[in-house]
This record gives C-alpha cells, structure tokens and sequence, in this order.
C-alpha cells in the first residue's frame, strides 16, 4: 500500500511539474503580447532564457497577487495558483511517505 501511494504522489508531482511549465510559459507568451508594460517591468522573464530568481519571484509574486488585467491572463494564474498547491501538497505528501512513514516490516 506504502508503494502505490509513494508511486501515486510521485507520478502526481512529475505531472504537475509538467503542467505548471506549460502554463508558465503560456502566461510569459500573454504577457509578452498583452502586457508588455508588466513584462518588461517583472524584467523581461522567460521560461528558459534571462529566468533569474529575481525574475522568477516577481513571476510568482504576479501569479499571488491577482494583479491580471485581462481574462485569459486572469484563468492562467488561477490554474497556475492550483498547480502550485497540488503540487506542493503532492511534494509533501511523498517526503513524509518516504521519510516519516517506516516501511511495513515482513
């Protein structure tokens, strides 16, 4: 039971990484095209290239705030806001599963 819940977390956490790329990019290509004032003033951020943690923090920092000004660049945050939890959630559930649960003795 302990190893299908590690496998289950762990395969939570690798598809909410994947999702949050994604969606970090899309709200980076919004932004760019949308907004370029607010891109420019997060500093230019990509999701590869000039990602500073500078950069990176004022991203998440815009993803918290509810500072979108449009709808669409409004639903990414939101889905970025519930990716960060799942996966935080899913992250935690597995170190305690594989660090603070002892497996079952035979």
């Amino acid at each position: 039971m302990r190893n299908l819940a590690i496998a289950l977390f762990g395969a939570t956490v690798v598809v909410t990484i994947f999702i949050g790329l994604f969606l970090h990019s899309r709200l980076l290509g919004l932004l760019k095209a949308q907004q370029p004032s607010k891109w420019e003033q997060l500093g230019r951020p990509h999701l590869w290239r000039n990602s500073t943690i500078s950069n990176s923090l004022a991203v998440v920092g815009f993803i918290w705030r509810h500072d979108a000004r449009t709808v669409e660049i409004d639903r990414v945050c939101r889905s970025l806001r519930l990716v960060h939890m799942l996966h935080g959630f899913a992250l935690s559930s597995l170190v305690i599963l594989i660090f603070l649960i002892p497996p079952p003795r035979p």
